[in-house]
């Protein structure tokens, strides 16, 4: 009795949602992003300009629950434009935040997520190792609580001949953002906005972010700003005379996803019959395009919609008693009619039909 209830609940919302169909919903709010890559800062103002920068983000290939991580060098040409050595200590913000999320880059910023500061950061100055100390604060949560001590920066000294350029190289690793509050999705900035204490603007600026896996349509969702150039596993940007006031980034499907979907195409070529191997395929191309509200709506999403479809027909069929994954194949279906997704509104009134199906032999 219980059964027929929930499945006659279901019937009934399925008719609301044929009636009132829903309209797109694109925004949400989100906690804030881990601390983000960023450029070297001055302590105090200086006459030295940041002539070039060349940054590669290189992104791991992880796998399982690992949280999607980056190792980033930067290299920097410094040079002093003043009449004067100047002698100062550089620093690098170990816990900096997205602008948005924080008033003044000058200061140390709450540690609202409690993410893990960047880590394993070393500097060079002229190819010699440079001497790095960590500045820390006690600072209260931003949501209230007792202090905590917080790591704020990566600190090391610098001497800036005149007219003389220095080259300073930094590297460490940062972790990825958890775009759209999903798994599946994985955001990688890289912020210049922390470069604006140097003098003038940076002469030119080139930014590489790497993936470990070939970036198209279905494996990069999208990236800021534009014009980039795509090539490969590599997107590259290039600025001239920038104003470091911007900031630049890319949202890719998490690589331990990614990795997911290759194993199970692997699987599934391997051994045709095997209807869990479909199912979990279908899984995994679902969860490169599920946000917490519909899909993504760029030019892979209904590509890598229809992927999922497929694969969770072929589990069903082969798999006719597999409750987990009726339940798998009506929730992408239902995802995409609830959320104003992929098709038509007639197309999306047969997906309600045939998730309502979907989660009746799923019960």
């Amino acid at each position: 009795m219980k059964k027929i209830h929930i499945l006659y609940l279901f019937i009934l919302i399925t008719v609301v949602f044929l009636c009132n169909p829903p309209r797109p919903v694109r925004a949400d709010i989100a906690p804030p992003p881990p601390p983000e890559s960023g450029n070297i800062q001055p302590y105090s103002p200086t006459q030295v300009r940041m002539m070039a920068e060349k940054v590669l983000v290189d992104v791991a290939a992880t796998t399982g629950k690992t949280t999607p991580y980056a190792k980033v060098t930067a290299v920097f040409t410094m040079r002093n434009l003043g009449s004067q050595e100047e002698q100062m200590d550089v620093r690098f913000p170990l816990n900096l935040l997205f602008p948005q999320y924080q008033s003044d880059i000058e200061e140390c910023p709450y540690p609202q997520g409690n993410f893990p500061e960047i880590s394993n950061f070393t500097a060079q100055v002229n190819g010699e190792p440079a001497a790095v100390s960590t500045i820390y604060k006690r600072i209260a949560p931003f949501d209230g609580g007792a202090q905590k001590e917080v790591a704020c920066w990566a600190a090391f000294s610098v001497a800036f001949p005149p007219q003389k350029d220095v080259l300073i190289e930094v590297s460490y690793t940062a972790e990825g953002y958890f775009s759209w509050n999903v798994t599946g999705l994985v955001e990688f900035p890289y912020v210049m906005v922390t470069g604006e204490g140097w003098a003038g603007t940076i002469g030119v600026a080139t930014i590489t972010l790497r993936a470990p896996y070939e970036l198209n349509a279905q494996t990069l969702m999208g990236y800021y700003p534009e014009p980039a150039t795509i090539t490969g596993r590599e997107i590259h940007w290039r600025f001239v005379d920038q104003e470091p006031g911007s900031n630049v980034g890319a949202t890719i499907v998490n690589p331990a996803v990614w990795d997911r979907v290759n194993k199970e195409r692997q699987a599934v070529e391997r051994n045709p019959q095997d209807g869990e191997a479909w199912g979990r395929l279908g899984k995994a191309y679902k969860e490169t395009i599920m946000l917490n509200r519909g899909f993504r709506w760029d030019e892979g999403g209904p590509v890598l919609f229809q992927f999922s479809r497929e694969a969770y027909e072929k589990c069903v069929t082969l798999l006719p008693r597999g409750a987990d994954w009726h339940f798998g194949y009506g929730e992408l279906l239902w995802w995409n009619a609830a959320y104003s997704g992929f098709g038509s509104n007639v197309e999306k009134r047969d997906d309600l039909v045939k998730a309502a199906e979907q989660f009746s032999l799923a019960l």
